[in-house]
């Protein structure tokens, strides 16, 4: 978030204040600058937030810096601020969006909160593209707005595209500038709260940034995050790979506040965030009928953060298939023989390749001198598709077998493979 303030001269004008006292735009400005960093430093005290003044140039007075604390430090800048010379809203831009391509790179959304005053002068092109947001607080009226150049250009024009809100204080007042930033944050700071759950463990999470509505052409309604984010299962992270997302969040646990301190507490977030990490894992979760995310661990200079990155709403990850097939099919237990067997304990390594443990039967299978370690083998994988419930692959297994039988070169063949048959037969 990059906090933009416009400290021309014209900033310097004076408005009557409650009471009858006198004040001066600026000072508005700076009481909703405060309101909102407050905000920030306790709701979403990781927002990596920037302070720039401008007029006629633009420079910075606090640089990205994000934690509760570092919010009341940008706090003290805001009341040093001065008056300069022209507005040159062209410049600023340009000037913030270098700023922050330099320091994240040119694919992270970022909104720019641009207090200034009525009516907004535009560049004639388009400075800012997606990811950029840009939310004008306007010193001004009401008329002043519907004659400026936001509210007269076609909504499509390359000028105001990126232009997401306009909240008007009027008239100039400190409750006038507090209820324009609470309009704001309403609308685009709402921090996010749930519960990560897994079976009988949850924890009360909080996502940064705060997700957002995902709308789109294939979707009939526009779809928001649950507040229950339940884990389904898990994949190695390479057979995820890197599918498409939506958007990725930070995945916090919630904050308490204790004698005006923020304090994190040790949880199952903490415990789901060291699991994945040590077995290179990630968690498939729910957020909806037809819709899918992933939680993972990623490290970033030396940090590691547990994220929880969402799919496309309907989404289909091509080498996965259809997400909601990602489950074992519902088996019944006497129709399996490595369930009604006595003494049987059946186990699939994690390991398990059933790819693998195919290729080497059939290898064992057509030496004769291997009968009874195909044998073994044959028993094993044979209880490895039965638990998961692999009924078509075995018969194909089978068939295969078969198919080796009739092609023996030898008696001795023949019959070590004929026991084989026999072995994986008796699941069939």
């Amino acid at each position: 978030t990059v906090l933009l303030v416009d400290v021309s001269l014209s900033m310097a004008r004076r408005t009557a204040a409650e009471g009858g006292a006198v004040t001066t735009r600026l000072d508005l400005v700076k009481t909703a600058l405060k309101r909102l960093l407050d905000y920030l430093a306790n709701n979403l005290p990781s927002e990596f937030t920037a302070l720039y003044a401008f007029s006629g140039a633009c420079t910075v007075v606090v640089d990205f810096t994000n934690g509760h604390d570092s919010f009341y430090d940008i706090m003290d800048q805001v009341d040093r601020l001065g008056y300069h010379d022209k507005t040159n809203v062209d410049e600023a831009l340009r000037t913030v969006k270098q700023a922050v391509q330099s320091h994240f790179g040119a694919d992270l959304a970022c909104q720019i909160v641009l207090f200034t005053e009525l009516p907004v002068a535009l560049p004639a092109t388009a400075v800012l593209t997606c990811p950029y947001k840009l939310h004008v607080m306007g010193l001004g009226s009401t008329a002043e707005h519907a004659d400026s150049d936001i509210a007269a250009a076609p909504a499509d024009s390359g000028a105001v595209r990126f232009i997401h809100d306009v909240f008007v204080i009027d008239p100039h007042s400190q409750a006038s500038a507090a209820g324009a930033v609470d309009r704001l944050i309403a609308a685009h700071f709402a921090a996010y709260s749930g519960t990560l759950r897994c079976g009988y463990l949850s924890a009360p999470v909080s996502l940064h940034p705060a997700p957002a509505t995902l709308t789109g052409l294939e979707l009939p309604l526009s779809v928001q995050l649950p507040e229950t984010i339940n884990v389904l299962g898990f994949l190695p992270a390479a057979t995820l790979a890197s599918p498409p997302v939506a958007s990725r969040h930070v995945l916090l646990p919630a904050l308490q506040r204790n004698a005006h301190a923020l304090v994190e507490q040790p949880d199952f977030r903490t415990l789901l965030h060291g699991s994945l990490k040590q077995a290179d894992t990630v968690a498939i979760v729910r957020l909806g009928p037809d819709w899918f995310g992933f939680v993972h661990s990623t490290t970033e200079q030396k940090k590691s953060n547990i994220m929880l990155s969402t799919l496309p709403p309907g989404a289909v990850v091509p080498w996965l298939g259809t997400l909601q097939d990602l489950t074992l099919p519902e088996m019944k237990a006497t129709a399996l023989m490595s369930y009604s067997e006595e003494n049987r304990d059946v186990q699939v390594r994690p390991d398990s390749n059933i790819q693998t443990d195919i290729q080497k039967l059939f290898r064992l299978a057509g030496n004769a001198n291997k009968r009874q370690s195909a044998v073994n083998h044959a028993r094993a994988v044979r209880e490895t598709l039965a638990t998961l419930g692999l009924r078509p692959l075995a018969a194909q297994v089978l068939r295969s077998l078969h198919a080796l039988r009739d092609r023996a070169d030898t008696s001795a063949l023949a019959v070590a493979v004929g026991d084989v048959i026999k072995e994986f037969d008796a699941a069939s």
